[in-house]
């Protein structure tokens, strides 16, 4: 599920688990009253059931942000690194819904910050950077979080989905923790690419100063961080990719240049800042 092209827990899982305990029930009783060997299966059936409500009842608590339901069932032996049907853990429901002092609660009673999802291979990193909470980023790191996972769907880090939504504080934080500026998603889309396209000067302005590579071009259409900066007409980051050596003449799949697609476009600012750079022979 996604959420504006995030992907989202919010609604939580469709675990068939929850769906009947009653009848579960059922089934546990007539297995204890048929005796023998059966009596140690009902106990460790419904010993399960009982660990799934309660792993539920967390996620639950977290989800709303319920610091008291949370801290009381952490205390009765809740585990905090309990998974539902998706492996979505309580850490990263918390993470996503903004729930620092649920956050903090879980990190403090051990819960991993490191478990991916099984159905995107999101984690609580992941999933706070993309929405742009800066308090539990600073927690999940502090707690050892690692910067270098990618998710199983783009091949996307942290530091990817913050500088898509231009989260420019979290981006700093990502990098002195030694994310890797460069890192590459599975279209060869990095940081800067993403963030140029989607006009977030400042994060854009942060990234080339960790030594951000200007001249990655993706593996979908061969596009540059310049190119996208231009068709879209964000001028400013066409300046600052140009000051830091961006290739003003570098052609993409198509054999197309960054100029020429600002023409195609109507970004008339644009293209007279790429015209004098390109007569000046700045960026070959």
């Amino acid at each position: 599920m996604t959420t504006n092209g995030k992907p989202t827990r919010a609604e939580g899982s469709t675990d068939p688990n929850e769906a009947s305990l009653g009848s579960m029930l059922q089934e546990i009783g007539a297995l204890a009253l048929s005796g023998g060997r059966n009596i140690m299966l009902a106990l460790l059936t419904l010993s399960f059931f009982v660990s799934v409500a309660e792993a539920q009842n967390l996620h639950d608590a977290a989800r709303r942000g319920d610091l008291a339901t949370v801290t009381r069932l952490l205390k009765q032996g809740g585990n905090p690194d309990a998974k539902d049907g998706d492996g979505v853990t309580a850490l990263m429901y918390a993470s996503e819904q903004g729930h620092a002092k649920v956050v903090e609660a879980l990190l403090k009673q051990g819960a991993n910050p490191n478990i991916q999802d099984s159905g995107y291979g999101m984690t609580a990193l992941m999933v706070s950077a993309a929405e742009g909470h800066t308090k539990i980023v600073r927690l999940l790191l502090d707690a050892k979080a690692d910067v270098t996972l990618k998710d199983y769907n783009l091949g996307a880090t942290a530091l990817l989905g913050a500088a898509e939504y231009g989260y420019t504080e979290i981006i700093k934080d990502l990098i002195a923790k030694g994310a890797d500026v460069n890192a590459r998603s599975k279209l060869n889309r990095t940081a800067l690419i993403v963030s140029a396209v989607n006009g977030h000067t400042s994060t854009v302005a942060a990234l080339l100063s960790a030594g951000a590579d200007v001249n990655v071009k993706d593996s979908k259409y061969g596009a540059t961080a310049l190119m996208g900066a231009a068709s879209n007409g964000h001028i400013e980051i066409v300046k600052a990719l140009i000051e830091k050596g961006a290739k003003v003449n570098e052609k993409n799949n198509n054999g197309v240049t960054a100029l020429e697609i600002a023409k195609t476009k109507g970004q008339t600012k644009a293209v007279r800042i790429l015209e004098a750079s390109s007569e000046n022979g700045v960026g070959e």
